[in-house]
Formats: structure tokens, C-alpha cells, sequence
């Protein structure tokens, strides 16, 4: 509750709420309310949440997916951005069975901008889902992915960045239970398939087993119009 002095005759607290703000939820302007007047059932809105995106596969692209957590001061305090993690190949992979040093990325933006942030795909995320928590949800997030980003230095066919994404969210009680199926067509007159692998935690998989899981602090905030977590790509 961010230290602050509570009045039971008011039933308020006596200074206003530091945390963030989501302007997109009138009770929420009050900053003398306490999570819109329903402490019992809702989350402390105390900026310690995780983001995960995703970008559906198209004809030519696998899709991609995102990790990203909330930034704060040493006192805690919510700084209004987030640092993005995700995994991309360090190299031309050739063909899908290959193996490249892996990109592991890191970049901070305004947590206002989620909505409209790209990545390195052209259009913004297809889906957003919110993981509300704490300081040390926060914390078991990061130090998976880093764990992970070590034990796992290249992309490849095991590793790519959905499965990167999935160790953060299986940390926290999240794991992933959907999996799509990877096809790879060549071209010429017989378009005959290149490469195929079932049971692929694709992005689009990870995003059905966090928004199917009915864990109270996932939160939707963008839906894909296509939840198919199979990849077709047709050169």
C-alpha cells in the first residue's frame, strides 16, 4: 500500500496513490482509492506487472513474441517504462534445423507505448497480455530469462524466442500447455514440404496457454483476431 496512513472513518487513504494511473479506467482517477474500491477481489495496481507480445505468423514470417517488465527506482517506485526481452537469430539460419548464436535483446520503452510498439516487425503486437504481481514476480522473471539466455546461448530448432519467453512465464506458475505445429514449404511445381515439426511451442501457443490458464493475474489487453498456434510458411 505504498506506506500511506488509512482512514477507516473515511474509508480512504490520506495521501494519493504513487503508483500508475491507467487512464483508460475512470475509477482509477481517484488517487485516494484503493484498486477502485475493491481490495478483496483486485491486484494493487503498484507498477510490478510483466507484458507479454505477440506477433502472429504470416505466409513468409513464423511471427515473433516478447517478454517485458515493469522498471523501478530503489524505492520501488514505478519509473513509467519497461524493459523488453526477446530473442531473435544472430546469423542467417539457412535452413529452419540450423543453428545461429542467438540475439538475446533487451530494450527500454514508455510503458504508455506498448500498445503501438513494433519490436522489428512492422506493426504492432497482435496480442498483449498482462501478468500482475510484485517485486518478486518481477524479480523470478528476470533471472529465468537471464538463466535461460546462458544455458541456451544459440537459436535454434529447441530454442527460439517463444520457448525463450515461455521459461520467464513457466517461473511464475505459468507454464506452457499448447503447441502448434511448424511447417516449412519449398517452392517449385511440387511445393513439397521442407521441414515439419509438431508439438513447437510457436507464439502464438504461448500467448492460448496464458490467455486459456484462468490465473487471476493474466489480463488480455489485446486479442488476435487468429489464435491458430500453427506456422505455415509457404516460399
Amino acid at each position: 500500500m505504498h506506506a500511506r496512513y488509512y482512514s477507516p472513518g473515511l474509508g480512504r487513504f490520506l495521501s494519493v496513490d504513487p503508483g500508475g494511473v491507467d487512464l483508460k479506467r475512470p475509477q482509477m482517477w481517484n488517487r485516494y482509492g484503493y484498486v477502485t474500491n475493491n481490495p478483496v477481489n483486485k491486484a494493487d495496481p503498484d507498477g510490478k506487472d510483466e507484458y507479454v507480445f505477440t506477433w502472429k505468423a504470416t505466409k513468409n514470417s513464423p511471427g515473433h513474441s516478447a517478454i517485458a517488465v515493469q522498471n523501478r527506482d530503489a524505492n520501488g517506485r514505478p519509473l513509467g517504462t519497461v524493459t523488453v526481452r526477446d530473442l531473435w537469430p544472430g546469423g542467417d539460419l539457412g535452413k529452419f534445423t540450423q543453428s545461429v548464436p542467438g540475439n538475446y535483446r533487451t530494450e527500454i520503452l514508455p510503458e504508455n507505448g506498448i500498445g503501438a510498439y513494433n519490436n522489428k516487425m512492422g506493426r504492432p503486437a497482435d496480442g498483449i497480455i498482462r501478468i500482475r504481481g510484485d517485486a518478486k514476480q518481477d524479480a523470478t522473471v528476470t533471472e529465468a530469462l537471464v538463466r535461460n539466455s546462458k544455458e541456451k546461448p544459440n537459436y535454434n530448432v529447441s530454442q527460439v524466442c517463444s520457448t525463450y519467453n515461455a521459461a520467464g512465464t513457466a517461473a511464475i506458475g505459468l507454464p506452457n500447455t499448447q503447441t502448434g505445429t511448424v511447417t516449412i514449404w519449398g517452392g517449385g511445381v511440387f511445393n513439397a514440404i521442407l521441414f515439419q515439426q509438431r508439438g513447437f511451442v510457436t507464439p502464438m501457443a504461448l500467448y492460448n496457454s496464458l490467455a486459456s490458464s484462468r490465473d487471476s493475474r493474466v489480463q488480455v489487453l489485446r486479442a488476435p483476431d487468429d489464435t491458430s498456434p500453427n506456422i505455415d510458411i509457404r516460399h
